[in-house]
């Protein structure tokens, strides 16, 4: 469950460390043991005080400009023909 201590761990990132226990019954029944609604309102006041749209935005934005600037880096060092061939190798994965 979700704590002001646990969210600190967590680094305001809940994708990536929230499930890093087996979904299983005896871990869901520890974890609600382990609620508390008074931890879980203060966690929740906490992250939501880091989130706001705009940083949100920004750090999209900084994810993105970082993709496209290293996707022109890497057309830069390759030819036409060989990525259209690193293309069809790739969709055919999908």
């Amino acid at each position: 469950m979700i704590s002001p201590q646990r969210l600190k761990h967590w680094e305001n990132n809940l994708g990536l460390r929230v499930l890093d226990k087996p979904l299983s019954v005896a871990n869901l029944v520890r974890e609600l043991r382990l609620y508390h609604s008074a931890d879980a309102a203060s966690a929740a006041e906490t992250f939501a005080a880091g989130c706001s749209i705009v940083d949100t935005a920004q750090r999209y934005e900084s994810v993105y400009q970082a993709a496209i600037s290293e996707g022109r880096e890497a057309l830069a060092r390759t030819d036409e023909k060989a990525m259209a061939q690193f293309i069809e190798t790739y969709i055919r994965r999908i």
